[in-house]
């Protein structure tokens, strides 16, 4: 996001938000600004706001569900269904038969592209990813 300075013709870049995918603003009384982030590869879409009087990005909040909609592979591990997707794995949760966060390169994958899920014991989950085959748990 950029701020235009419409006396001195000059536009300033602001400090960088959760992922630079946004679409669509609303302004509170307050001045912050509530920015929609969609979804792109590797994260997901949520919103975030910003300080409008301090030009700071406050905390975010992502969206929890598929990462995706290109879906690759299915693992089920005690009470959660893991899928692998084009933007990271989608975490749904038996239990409370709803979507936790999803696991993307934003919090820790090297590669959001995850091709297949396996599990060899049961402490590691192997993904392989598009060059390579990785372990995480």
């Amino acid at each position: 996001m950029y701020k235009i300075d419409l006396i001195s013709r000059t536009l300033t870049p602001t400090s960088s938000a959760l992922h630079s995918q946004m679409d669509g603003m609303f302004i509170a009384e307050d001045g912050t600004m509530y920015v929609g982030l969609m979804g792109e590869s590797g994260t997901s879409a949520g919103y975030q706001a910003f300080n409008t009087n301090t030009e700071n990005w406050g905390q975010g909040s992502l969206i929890a569900g598929l990462p995706s909609n290109i879906v690759r592979d299915f693992l089920e591990v005690d009470n959660h269904v893991l899928i692998a997707t084009n933007g990271g794995i989608g975490m749904y949760n038996l239990t409370k038969d709803g979507w936790d966060s999803p696991i993307t390169s934003y919090n820790g994958l090297p590669s959001p592209i995850i091709e297949h899920l396996m599990l060899l014991d049961l402490s590691l989950i192997h993904i392989s990813e598009p060059t390579r085959l990785r372990r995480i748990s």
